[in-house]
């Protein structure tokens, strides 16, 4: 131990571009389709995610005034995750809890502000105790959201 920490960039607000084609070409070998938003890998569907949420006509973010298209519409044309559903949130904290077990300290939250803020807390609601290896009994992950 050296006093080196390591925090994580997460990106828990959503998945790749809605044009992202299929295949295995940006997702480290994982097979994943953008067009019917299927990540077998997750496994996310089509139902995990915010579409029929949001009020545009293009799905994306248009009016960044707006925090209900802030929060429930495309960040630039990237599939927004339904952070509101538990097998969401449960994939999410899954996801955050191996690297906690692995040693992390923490993350860097990309995205908060468009995330609700509930939706935040109740995943982070199920995140361990940092790993005893490394950090003294019920220490907890530190969150910076950007």
């Amino acid at each position: 131990h050296v006093g080196v920490y390591i925090y994580v960039d997460a990106v828990i607000n959503h998945m790749c571009g809605a044009g992202g084609g299929a295949g295995t070409h940006s997702s480290c070998g994982s097979y994943f389709n953008a067009n019917n938003k299927d990540f077998p890998t997750v496994p996310y569907s089509n139902l995990d995610f915010n579409d029929g949420k949001c009020n545009t006509g293009s799905g994306n973010i248009e009016n960044y005034q707006d925090v209900n298209q802030v929060r429930n519409c495309r960040l630039v044309g990237l599939l927004d995750l339904a952070l509101e559903k538990d097998y969401v949130r449960g994939k999410t904290a899954d996801y955050m809890n191996k690297l906690i077990d692995m040693g992390v300290a923490g993350f860097r939250v990309d995205a908060c502000k468009h995330m609700w803020p509930g939706d935040l807390s109740a995943v982070y609601g199920r995140l361990h105790n940092l790993n005893t290896k490394w950090f003294p009994s019920g220490a907890r992950p530190f969150i910076f959201q950007e």
